[in-house]
């Protein structure tokens, strides 16, 4: 090739990439869009055998030479493969970018989804549950319905608070991780150390213990201040 003819086949060439690139990207995208529905994988050696990469070359080759840009010029393929690589990779980034941004959003909205439920079952306690119990149970009746709720409202809480805590550990939302540790902590310790001792104190007070009504209304407070801080 003469270096005339280089020169002439570098403006070619840069004409077509101008006036045609988008075509044929298209035409490459909506294939490669085909070949994702039907399994594909992300792999750009597995994406395209070699009959593929073939047939997309002859498919660009044939509509290069039907609008007569190459007439009696030699073409060099490798440029041409490499710009069909450059925008096979291009895609399938944009692809795995897409899906991932999918996947990081479905799993942001399961962790909103546990936390709302949390706010849920603890909104309707406060305002349903104990309400309803006070009003038509007997205070004896209360008392025995309310230290069975407890512990396990508590343990529910804790489970779905670590939940989420490990779903956000798992993908690095450390700040959101330690929220959600946090709450954990505060549904264990009440379910395990204040509950518990709240009923002992609440049985001695019935008793006619002075210092045990103290002591219950501290750990009475406590335990509805964490129940409100979560």
């Amino acid at each position: 090739m003469q270096p005339d003819d280089s020169k002439q086949l570098g403006r070619v060439e840069a004409d077509y990439r101008n006036k045609h690139m988008f075509w044929i990207e298209k035409r490459l995208n909506r294939r490669l869009e085909r070949w994702f529905k039907k399994g594909a994988t992300y792999e750009i050696a597995d994406l395209l055998a070699d009959k593929q990469l073939n047939d997309l070359q002859i498919e660009v080759y044939s509509f290069y030479n039907k609008i007569d840009y190459r007439p009696a010029l030699e073409l060099s393929s490798e440029s041409y493969n490499l710009w069909i690589n450059r925008v096979i990779t291009g895609w399938a980034i944009r692809k795995s970018v897409s899906v991932w941004s999918k996947i990081k959003m479905a799993s942001l909205l399961q962790r909103t989804n546990i936390h709302a439920a949390n706010i849920g079952f603890m909104v309707m306690f406060s305002a349903v549950v104990a309400p309803s119990a006070f009003k038509t149970l007997s205070q004896k009746a209360t008392a025995a319905y309310l230290r069975v709720l407890f512990p396990r409202m508590f343990l529910f809480g804790f489970g779905t608070s670590s939940i989420a805590a490990l779903a956000a550990l798992l993908e690095g939302q450390n700040n959101f991780a330690a929220f959600s540790a946090l709450m954990a902590i505060g549904f264990l310790v009440n379910a395990f150390m204040i509950t518990p001792r709240i009923n002992r104190h609440r049985d001695e007070m019935i008793a006619g213990d002075n210092d045990a009504k103290r002591a219950f209304a501290r750990l009475h407070f406590l335990s509805v201040a964490i129940f409100i801080g979560q």
